[in-house]
């Protein structure tokens, strides 16, 4: 009776195996994509142990493929892996945290690439592949993590129509990578946004010296590329945290129409992160403003180490909200209120999904709290007015 249990148990996995290799779909030939909005998904398809699977992108162009997976096999303890190999180049990416829960690569450029599972890892499970050629990215509202990007004018929420307004691109002299990816000295850009007549809140690793900040400025009203906007001197740093990773400067002057384009922080705590719908609104690649928005401009975890993660053990929270260099600054904005919730600071770099599943974003009330208990220097200059409850 006992061999007989253990052969029927025997046959149960094996059954379970052959069903994982056979209930999805082969990946279909991938699809020349000919406009921004024409996206590649495959079928969902199961790797197993051992095996691999090729994705070969059909374009004269060079490619940008995104990855969607989780662990396949829920009653298994530990994590799953998976090595990327891009062929082009031969860089390895290697995700070794893949569990029950959806993890996505950034955007990586590719003309091929192969899926690998190491032999002891549970299978994993590829969801979709998301193809965009170079060339579409580069000349469309595409950002490289897929997210979607309008103008403010195609904005419906009239509040981040009016949040928008006070978003600015920050330009300042240091060492930042050019067109082609090698650092240089040059005027860097970041985003930042207006938090009263004369001060605009932006990352200190944009701007951490007051020196810096004296030669640096910020344009208002950037919202077109072909528009020149407002720009306006710093004339110092206000206040700064390293730990929390904001700068406040002060303007050489207020910009024009002043009144609306001041952001409110947020007091409290944030919201249910399920209910909190949100927009990140930034220079994208230092272009004129846009907003981001898609099924992932999502708040994902509240309480995160930010950038010192031993002064600052809870200081972030993570989002899906795509973004670039150059979004570094930006706030993070509620949809159903209007107000500032987080200031971004962090991109997860490419391949590092395992420890960086998300961007980041500094809690906004933990900014305010740090500038209001300093507040009685600047307060009759009216550089606090975003961070007072009227």
């Amino acid at each position: 009776m006992k061999k007989y249990s253990k052969l029927l148990l025997l046959f149960a996995i094996a059954s379970q195996v052959a069903i994982a290799r056979f209930a999805y779909s082969e990946l279909p030939e991938p699809i020349l994509l000919s406009g921004p909005d024409s996206i590649s998904i495959i079928e969902p398809h199961v790797i197993m142990p051992g095996d691999e699977i090729d994705i070969v992108v059909d374009t004269e162009y060079e490619s940008m493929v995104k990855i969607h997976m989780r662990k396949y096999q829920s009653n298994k303890s530990n994590f799953a892996k998976l090595f990327v190999v891009n062929n082009a180049n031969d860089q390895i990416y290697f995700f070794q945290d893949i569990s029950n829960t959806l993890t996505k690569t950034k955007w990586l450029q590719a003309r091929e690439l192969v899926l690998r599972v190491p032999s002891n890892s549970p299978p994993v499970l590829i969801e979709k592949v998301l193809k965009q050629t170079s060339e579409v990215i580069m000349d469309s509202n595409v950002g490289p993590g897929g997210a979607q990007f309008h103008s403010i004018d195609q904005e419906d929420n009239e509040l981040i129509r009016l949040s928008a307004q006070g978003v600015v691109l920050v330009k300042f002299p240091s060492r930042c990578k050019n067109e082609d990816g090698v650092f240089q000295n040059s005027i860097c850009l970041c985003s930042g946004f207006l938090v009263s007549e004369f001060a605009v809140i932006t990352a200190y690793h944009c701007i951490s010296d007051n020196e810096v900040a004296k030669k640096s400025s910020v344009v208002f009203d950037f919202n077109q590329q072909d528009s020149e906007g407002e720009e306006i001197n710093i004339l110092r740093l206000i206040d700064y945290s390293k730990g929390l990773d904001f700068a406040l400067l002060e303007l050489e002057h207020s910009p024009i129409n002043v009144t609306s384009k001041i952001l409110t922080i947020r007091t409290d705590k944030m919201y249910d992160k399920d209910k909190e719908e949100i927009r990140l609104i930034h220079h994208f690649r230092g272009k004129h403003k846009v907003i981001s928005y898609d099924s992932y401009c999502n708040i994902y975890d509240v309480g995160v180490a930010g950038y010192n993660a031993k002064t600052e053990p809870d200081a972030d929270f993570e989002h899906g909200c795509d973004s670039d260099a150059r979004s570094s600054g930006a706030p993070i904005v509620s949809a159903l209120y209007g107000d500032v919730i987080g200031l971004h600071h962090f991109g997860r770099p490419e391949g590092d999904s395992d420890k960086y599943p998300y961007n980041q974003a500094v809690i906004a009330s933990k900014i305010k709290n740090h500038i209001l208990r300093e507040k009685t220097e600047y307060m009759n200059k009216k550089l606090l007015i975003g961070f007072v409850e009227f």
